[in-house]
């Protein structure tokens, strides 16, 4: 069986327990009485099947099984499966021996005890095995201490947990011995109340588990009111505990069996496998003519811990306890956690001659529309007109293209390399992607022969001069600007680059910028600075890309005066549509932009007041570049009177500004809106 059928299997199976153990079981006792013996004695089953697995999950993490024979390690999680404290509680009661439902973790330790034989549980203490004399009093006693500390003391509190639980007033602790459940009890809840509180803290991801905080909360609460119940039973009648522990039980296995099928997406991961026979019955291979089909079908056939979803299901470790153990929120030791700090190899870009059918569905439609004809915007509801877009052009198709494609790791041929001739330095591997697709860095088009870096999660593509840059700024926090997936892999990979080298070499000055300046510039210089084609300076730049690139440079200045024109026709002048084209990419959101600004000083700045008075000329201005603030000049005045406080703009009049601080005029205006947009997204 392959290692992602098993994980599924596995992580199926964590699911199935957390369903009887956390829902299931509570709701037999609950209507036992309806039900009969058997509800009983079916319920308390399931329960002793969640302990077991709870406790081999706490064993897994405690003990390193790797330090273990095969047949040690099957025997401690036997033991643990058997001798959970359900088991011992049941067993005890039904004997008439409470004293041992009292201490239900202690049958384990001294079994585990027994089985760790020379284990060392810490790398600081002595090797068992090297050590000369057994009966040594000083290494027996080390080797006492640390089972007891290790393996003891844990058990002790599950047995204080355990007896805080027991139902009826006549299964609790007489005399002097409730102090030390007492005791015990107090730090069972300070342990709680500091796992919450670490829980509702962010992480380094700006994240909060609340839903393992809440679960939290309510095992507190049946801690005090087991607590309450064991310092004075007269308090709460052994029916009423027994009904709220129950009810506290199926509230915290509801939420946690929400928790574990969010993360474990196993609905999905389920009908991919399924339709991966299909899928080879029908001849669909790996490299196939529909990558993002091949991609989806074998989505689940390379899981493993170098997850591109921290909170994913291929973020947790193989096995069935280890998998429970990281679904319960229980975070992984330090040490054993690899930090990402790779960024894929640098390839070379090569343009797909087809576009394929899948392309076509999946490239999103902005609002911007060319054609022969010239622009038009889409109507919005605030703006009210507007003409319907022409039909595309190769030109549209151009302008329109998204930001950055997703690209599949299908579509390159792992065994192609470009190498130079004899004495040359090799070239990178060729990658395909799809035409018009832009570095959403630097916002230039990808053009065939730059030097790029695709994603090694998400497969979005990168002028590698701009991932270089955002890596070495971000360091391990990489991620895609697109889509937020982590940027970096935690294994090196052929090619791959630690992102410790990208501040040594001051930035990685291979690739060249997908600028359109300074690929003319490379393109016109490169004869001076390559006296042979294999000098080894680096490939020239072919005539037809420079041709390429300078009518690319033409029509998008074409575009830029026409969305400008566009804006122009709504009566607005054309710095104010200059302005608002560089906060917005198309001709109707900016549009928008401009509409939220008129209903921003509706609303925020129409407060009764007295009317500000600003420096002459500048609300005369703002008001002629947009005829729509014509009723709105006290607002206006007012915003005007709030970026000047914040030293946002100059205090000078109209006539005494420079062409810099009138465009600044404007941005400060419109960015004001941008500012309480997203505060208000927020």
């Amino acid at each position: 069986m392959s290692l992602p059928a098993a994980r599924l299997i596995w992580h199926t199976l964590i699911a199935l327990v957390l369903l009887v153990t956390g829902v299931v079981a509570p709701l037999l006792l609950l209507f036992r009485k309806e039900l009969g013996i058997v509800a009983l004695v079916l319920g308390l089953g399931l329960l002793a099947v969640g302990s077991g697995a709870l406790l081999g999950a706490g064993l897994s993490r405690g003990i390193d099984s790797t330090a273990c024979t095969p047949l040690q390690w099957r025997c401690m999680l036997t033991a643990a499966w058997l001798l959970n404290p359900v088991i011992v509680v049941a067993t005890s009661v039904a004997t008439g021996h409470l004293e041992f439902a009292w201490w239900s973790g202690m049958p384990l330790f001294f079994v585990l005890t027994a089985l760790s034989g020379r284990l060392r549980l810490m790398q600081s203490y002595p090797d068992w095995r090297q050590e000369g004399c057994v009966f040594n009093p000083y290494m027996i006693l080390y080797w006492t201490f640390s089972r007891a500390v290790f393996i003891g003391f844990p058990l002790a509190f599950l047995s204080f947990q355990v007896t805080l639980y027991l139902p009826r007033s006549d299964m609790l602790p007489i005399g002097p011995q409730i102090g030390l459940f007492v005791c015990g009890g107090c730090v069972l809840i300070s342990a709680k109340f500091c796992a919450m509180c670490a829980c509702l803290a962010p992480d380094a991801n700006g994240r909060q588990k609340l839903p393992q905080a809440l679960v939290l909360v309510i095992l507190l609460s049946a801690d005090w009111i087991s607590s309450l119940h064991l310092m004075v039973p007269q308090t709460i009648d052994d029916n009423t505990k027994e009904t709220l522990l129950l009810f506290h039980l199926l509230a915290a296995g509801f939420i946690q069996l929400h928790i574990t099928l969010r993360r474990l997406q196993l609905i999905p991961r389920w009908q991919r496998a399924r339709a991966q026979p299909r899928a080879r019955e029908l001849g669909i291979e790996r490299d196939g003519n529909d990558p993002e089909m091949n991609a989806g079908l074998n989505a689940g056939q390379g899981e493993s811990s170098d997850s591109e979803d921290d909170q994913g299901p291929r973020s947790l470790p193989p096995g069935f306890h280890e998998a429970l153990i990281g679904v319960l929120g229980v975070p992984r030791p330090s040490s054993g956690q690899v930090q990402r700090a790779f960024l894929a190899e640098e390839r070379s870009a090569t343009l797909r001659p087809h576009v394929g059918h899948h392309q076509a569905t999946v490239t999103p439609q902005p609002p911007l529309q060319l054609s022969a004809e010239g622009v038009s915007v889409e109507p919005t509801p605030r703006l009210g007109g507007g003409a319907d877009a022409a039909g595309g052009s190769a030109l549209a198709q151009a302008n329109t293209a998204s930001s950055s494609s997703s690209i599949s790791h299908f579509d390159v041929d792992a065994s192609e390399s470009a190498a130079g001739s004899a004495g040359s330095v090799v070239q990178p591997r060729p990658l395909e992607i799809a035409p018009c697709t832009k570095c959403s860095i630097c916002q230039e088009e990808i053009c065939s022969g730059d030097k790029v870096r695709p994603l090694p999660k998400c497969g979005h593509v990168f002028h590698s001069t701009c991932i270089d840059g955002w890596a070495k700024a971000k360091q391990e926090g990489t991620r895609c600007p697109n889509c937020r997936k982590p940027a970096l892999s935690r294994k090196q990979a052929d090619g791959a680059i630690h992102i410790s080298a990208l501040s040594s070499n001051g930035g990685r000055g291979e690739g060249e910028r997908a600028s359109g300046s300074r690929r003319l510039r490379h393109a016109s210089t490169a004869g001076q600075g390559t006296p042979s084609a294999a000098g080894g300076l680096g490939p020239v730049r072919p005539p037809a890309v420079v041709r390429r690139n300078s009518a690319l440079i033409a029509r998008r200045t074409a575009a830029r005066d026409q969305n400008i024109r566009a804006l122009c026709g709504l009566g607005f002048t054309e710095l104010l549509a200059r302005v608002a084209l560089e906060f917005e990419n198309n001709p109707n959101d900016a549009a928008n932009l401009i509409t939220d600004h008129i209903q921003l000083l509706e609303t925020v700045y129409s407060r009764d007041g007295a009317c500000p008075t600003t420096p002459r000329g500048v609300a005369e201005a703002v008001v002629e570049a947009n005829p729509n603030l014509a009723d709105l000049v006290v607002p206006l005045r007012r915003q005007l009177e709030h970026l000047y406080g914040s030293n946002r703009l100059p205090k000078q009049p109209w006539s005494e500004l420079s062409t810099e601080q009138i465009d600044q005029v404007f941005h400060a205006l419109l960015g004001d809106v941008v500012e309480r947009n997203r505060g208000g997204r927020n």
